[in-house]
């Protein structure tokens, strides 16, 4: 049986990445490590047609202490019931936080944070939102150092939906901000995106995280209306 010759409409994508405009040597060497290039060889078209898509960051999951599962990122409105610090001069010992909702309890982990930092942000007594991964430990559930945590009148700056920084522009150390340009709808969906500005890298997971915002009505006078907006997601390397 003769061998199956690949189509020549197909020949580009075997190609090195850097027969794409744009992507010099540089570039290139930071993809190969990206998508596992076989050492001495440059990634190829084909190795970043088939890589993954970024994805987004859901925190819209408000399942309740009780319910929250291993490894989920969640959203928990909780009171806040005690602290327990380490002893003096232990860094070892983590200062931890606790909190209830109707649910059940559960452990805010600090790892080297100053306590009165802590007393000052989670207050004995004070309502908050918090958000983060929950981990169980003997049947305990835990968040080490919440993502966010917001005061009840602060709820609706806490991002639901946030975007994963490309890997790619993480490794091309590539920061910076998209701008978009949006229609806010009668129900508060996001539609008519549009890209006034950003790096090619960042806007595909700016797009996919605004898409999926939800925001209050623009009421007047009782009835609900379109609203054009403009949108800037910040991409910052830490």
């Amino acid at each position: 049986m003769k061998p199956t010759m690949r189509p020549d409409i197909l020949t580009p994508l075997f190609g090195s990445v850097r027969t794409l405009a744009g992507i010099g040597p540089k570039l290139a060497e930071t993809l190969g490590k990206l998508l596992d290039a076989p050492e001495g060889e440059e990634a190829r078209v084909v190795d970043l047609l088939f890589h993954l898509p970024v994805g987004v960051i859901d925190r819209s999951q408000q399942p309740g202490i009780a319910a929250s599962a291993e490894g989920q990122i969640v959203t928990l409105k909780v009171r806040i019931d005690r602290h327990a610090a380490p002893p003096r001069g232990n860094r070892r010992i983590p200062y931890r936080v606790f909190a209830h909702d109707h649910t059940g309890e559960i452990g805010l982990v600090f790892f080297h944070v100053k306590g009165d930092y802590l007393e000052k942000t989670l207050p004995v007594g004070a309502a908050l939102y918090v958000s983060g991964t929950v981990e169980w430990f003997n049947g305990r559930p835990t968040m080490v150092h919440p993502d966010y945590i917001v005061g009840e009148e602060d709820f609706a700056t806490l991002p639901l939906i946030e975007p994963v920084y490309p890997m790619t522009a993480k490794l091309a150390h590539i920061q910076g901000s998209v701008v978009l340009r949006a229609v806010i709808s009668k129900d508060g969906a996001i539609e008519n995106l549009a890209v006034v500005s950003g790096h090619p890298m960042l806007v595909k997971a700016a797009i996919d995280a605004v898409s999926q915002w939800r925001y209050r009505p623009y009421m007047l006078n009782g009835d609900p209306y379109e609203v054009e907006t403009q949108v800037t997601v910040n991409f910052v390397l830490n």
